[in-house]
């Protein structure tokens, strides 16, 4: 029996392909052609990334926190709050530098037994204004909460958050008001 036309030209491309394919791997260097160019990756420094330093200026005086470590500064002026069941929220903004850029601070208290009292409380810090945020926090504080919800904190240390470019440390003290309503 002979074997039909098609089945011939199949056999023959199919050699002829391979043959391509083998001519290219033996003048070729991984592959590319001869005349290719082969650049080798040069082993890149690793980038440090990290939020400029920022000094804050006191903007009132109502409040009276203290920053320490990458940030420097007091901030003062009244916190924007929110109280809710078993949760008070508080936060200020503090612009710095010249390209817009802002230190926020949220202090948020859980469970407040009353006033005087110790509570638990949370504090996250953050610089934007840079492309990136970065961001420090602590979410074991205690705190104390005044009769007219104001936080009185003491020495609390915010450590830089993961999968941000943050690093080094900050330290807060002393007391968070809110804005009157």
């Amino acid at each position: 029996m002979r074997p039909q036309p098609i089945t011939v030209a199949a056999a023959v491309a199919v050699t002829t392909l391979a043959g391509v394919i083998v001519a290219t791997a033996i003048t070729g260097a991984s592959g590319a052609p001869a005349r290719s160019v082969l650049v080798n990756r040069l082993s890149a420094a690793p980038v440090a990334m990290s939020a400029p330093s920022c000094s804050l200026a006191s903007g009132g005086t109502t409040s009276a926190v203290r920053v320490s470590g990458v940030c420097e500064g007091l901030i003062t002026g009244a916190f924007t709050c929110v109280e809710r069941a078993k949760l008070l929220g508080l936060s200020i903004e503090s612009p710095f530098g010249r390209r817009g850029q802002a230190f926020q601070l949220t202090v948020v208290v859980s469970e407040s037994a009353g006033a005087g009292t110790k509570s638990e409380a949370a504090a996250v810090a953050q610089i934007t204004g840079l492309g990136n945020v970065s961001r420090w926090s602590n979410r074991k504080l205690t705190v104390r909460v005044g009769p007219n919800g104001s936080v009185e904190l003491d020495r609390s240390v915010l450590a830089p958050e993961p999968g941000t470019p943050a690093t080094g440390r900050l330290t807060l003290r002393g007391r968070a008001a809110c804005a009157l309503k």
